[in-house]
């Protein structure tokens, strides 16, 4: 791996051994997973990472809505929030989520900012190092986001250990991807 700009690692290799900083468009040679590298820390922390996401997405039905119009009536930008902060308010009230709503929170700013949350305590399930089904914190009033990072908060529910009141019952690539999507959309949709 190679610490690049803003200390970011990257992992995926050219042809030319150079390194990938963004493979969106690269072939499977860049862009296969390596599972021989797994024992090597840094390989396995991305792993976890993923197989968090993915666990929490398929644990949230509201992550995976299937169309733009159900996506606009669950799915609300937050403004006024600053400059390359990018927040979502994400209602629960879906078949079969657990969870009362979600704020999903991308953060492109180099410097940390806060971001005010709506009312009630909120469990932090995915952060810029840990992703998965368990609260990580609980927070309430406002939250503190790493700059170049994303958050996923969760509020309501009943725990998969039923020891916490959050139901963090499990986002990968998956749910970023999912909630750049979401973005999109709802850009997309506002523009017109």
């Amino acid at each position: 791996p190679q610490v690049g700009a803003k200390g970011l690692i990257y992992i995926k290799v050219n042809a030319d051994g150079t390194y990938n900083e963004n493979s969106y468009n690269a072939g499977d040679s860049v862009n296969a997973l390596d599972y021989s590298t797994l024992s090597e820390d840094t390989y396995a922390a991305v792993f976890d990472y993923y197989k968090g996401l993915i666990e929490f997405r398929k644990a949230h039905p509201v992550l995976r809505l299937a169309d733009a119009e159900t996506i606009d009536s669950h799915v609300t930008r937050v403004e006024g929030v600053g400059t390359n902060i990018v927040v979502m308010n994400v209602d629960g009230n879906v078949e079969g989520e657990t969870a009362e709503a979600m704020y999903v929170i991308f953060n492109a700013a180099a410097e940390a900012n806060t971001v005010e949350l709506p009312e009630g305590r909120w469990g932090i399930c995915v952060n810029g190092e840990k992703a998965g089904t368990k609260v990580l914190k609980t927070v309430s009033g406002s939250v503190e986001v790493p700059g170049v990072s994303a958050m996923i908060l969760v509020k309501g529910g009943a725990s998969s250990e039923g020891i916490n009141p959050f139901i963090i019952a499990g986002g990968a690539a998956a749910v970023i991807a999912i909630a750049l999507g979401v973005t999109a959309l709802v850009i997309k949709k506002k523009k017109k």
